[in-house]
This record gives structure tokens, sequence and C-alpha cells, in this order.
């Protein structure tokens, strides 16, 4: 217990299935965290969870696609927390369960959207705060289908594509270790 004690985390897609159990280990562990997605409701039910349970806790909406909310949800944790130390990138959506020939542009920009530029959008604007915090680390959820090819619904490229972008994001580390 303890191994994150006094460090602030900020968690996307953070109201269900694995990014809320990532939200109450990390609060377990000690850190205050930042509960972020767009799913409200489920949000403000992690946080009182979190909050009853002994650990500290607030919900931001956050759509990680969408830049001015990335940065206005992140300048609202840094000066609520007044240091970001973690960012776990877990936002992510499989896409349509269809065959590959009626799947649209749009959904296929949904998909990269969500699970790859979110990753990145993030990212950029969660540096400068883990700077002026000392640094941090972050932390991108990806896939074993990032790395290897699958024939299972939703078509494998699109989701593979898109995590296939984040396990080989480079952002975060170098500038980071830039100082």
């Amino acid at each position: 217990m303890g191994r994150v004690e006094g460090k602030v985390a900020v968690v996307t897609g953070g109201s269900r299935g694995l990014g809320q159990e990532i939200c109450r280990l990390l609060a377990k562990e000690g850190a205050r965290v930042a509960v972020t997605d767009i799913l409200d409701i489920e949000g403000e039910k992690t946080v009182e969870e979190i909050v009853n349970s002994g650990g500290v806790a607030r919900y931001y909406h956050l759509n990680v696609t969408q830049e001015e909310g990335v940065k206005e949800a992140l300048s609202a944790i840094f000066k609520d927390f007044q240091k970001i130390n973690i960012l776990i990138n877990n936002a992510g959506i499989s896409g349509p369960l269809k065959p590959t020939h009626e799947i649209g542009e749009v959904e296929w920009y949904q998909v990269l959207d969500v699970d790859a530029k979110g990753v990145f959008l993030c990212t950029k604007h969660t540096i400068p705060y883990m700077k002026a915090s000392g640094g941090g680390s972050i932390i991108n959820i990806s896939s074993v289908y990032g790395i290897v090819a699958g024939i299972d619904d939703p078509p494998p490229y699109l989701y593979h594509a898109a995590k296939g972008a984040v396990s080989n994001d480079q952002i975060g580390r170098c500038v980071l270790c830039q100082g």
C-alpha cells in the first residue's frame, strides 16, 4: 500500500471497466485521482465509491478527441490538485461491429480519434503540467492487437491500426526525458 502516495493521477476513460479499476487501485495506493470520461453519471459514481472508501478523487468531463476540452480539463485538474504526476491514457473504443465493406469513413475516424488521437492530445497537454510537477509517468493502455493480427470482429485493421499507434507511441517518453 502507498506506492503512489501523494501523487496525482489522471485516468482517461475512468468511469467503468478497466479505467474504473485503475482509478480504484490508484486511490487505494494513495494517489489523488482525476477520473475523466464522457460518461458523467458513471464517473461521479466511481468518484463517490473512491471517496467512500477513504480515497481522494474528483470527476472531470473529458472527451479525449476535442483538443480545447482536453486543455480545459487538464488545466482544471492541475488547478485543483496543484500537480499532475501520472497520466493513464485508457479511453478507447473497439469500433463498429459490422463487415469491413459496411464501415463508413466517419466510423473509421471515430475509432482512430478516440484510440490514437486521444492519447496524443492528452499526452501533449499533460506534459507541461508534469514538467512543472517535477516529472511523472505516462502509461498508454494498448492491446495485443496493436502488435499482432486477428480475424475477429470488429474488422481487425481498424482497431489494430489505432492500438498499433498507441503501442508505438514515443511522444511522452522522449519529451519528458529531455527535462
